[in-house]
């Protein structure tokens, strides 16, 4: 059920168009920076749930309200931690990368 909220309040924030929230931020500031921080504590505790959504939130990277890029990269950044916790990202690591330690590698290639 919570997820489902999550999910749903994701799906608010992503529907924004990112010229809104440039036009808002210059006017107040605070309320961009406040659905900043939602987004990222939302990742931080809700890391499936985000990760499921990211898409969603994706256009707003190229936006020019700068604090809510900025939080988007911190969620970027939760989801890969928690990614790394969870060991499915060194499951992916392959041997040469295990031999030398680079556990990123894997990730930047398929990029």
């Amino acid at each position: 059920e919570n997820s489902r909220l999550a999910a749903a309040l994701l799906r608010e924030v992503g529907r924004v168009d990112p010229a809104e929230y440039k036009r808002q931020q210059l006017s107040d500031a605070v309320g961009v920076r406040c659905v900043g921080v939602f987004v990222a504590e939302l990742a931080e505790r809700m890391p499936k749930t985000t990760m499921t959504n990211i898409s969603l939130l994706l256009p707003h990277l190229d936006g020019e309200a700068y604090s809510l890029r900025s939080a988007l990269v911190t969620v970027l950044g939760h989801l890969v931690s928690a990614d790394a916790c969870s060991g499915a990202a060194s499951s992916a690591v392959d041997d040469r990368d295990r031999a030398t330690g680079d556990t990123a590698a894997p990730l930047l290639r398929s990029k």
